[in-house]
């Protein structure tokens, strides 16, 4: 699979990284939401799946997602976030949304909460998408 991995800490993007190409998969990387929004739509690629933090300078997951979402070929997005709520930008500023209500609109996309090992329900998102 092509998966792009939208992540900020470069620490855990080469964690991440590494785990997905030791699985067999090619791996193109973002360090931020605007970075993987210009490789989504410009075309040049097409991604079997995307993996986005949520906590991201610029555009962070939410403002992603809102961006993608009315592309009809969006790959299967796992969101994950520390936390259990964050922010989007609407037309009236910032909103403060429940991460997982947030996700749900989006039939595409998943919502993971980073605790414990990341590398786990990374792996279950890929399984539930390659069945």
């Amino acid at each position: 699979m092509k998966i792009l991995l939208a992540e900020d800490h470069a620490q855990m993007r080469a964690k991440l990284k590494r785990y997905l190409e030791l699985k067999g998969h090619q791996v193109v990387e973002a360090r931020d939401g605007k970075e993987a929004f210009t490789l989504i739509t410009n075309g040049d690629e097409r991604f079997d799946a995307i993996i986005t933090d949520n906590s991201m300078p610029g555009m962070n997951g939410t403002n992603l997602l809102q961006a993608i979402g009315s592309n009809a070929h969006c790959p299967p997005t796992l969101l994950h976030s520390a936390e259990k709520r964050g922010y989007m930008d609407t037309g009236n500023g910032r909103e403060q949304v429940d991460l997982h209500e947030f996700v749900s609109y989006f039939d595409f996309a998943r919502f993971a909460l980073k605790s414990g090992n990341p590398v786990e329900y990374i792996g279950d998102f890929l399984d539930s998408i390659s069945t």
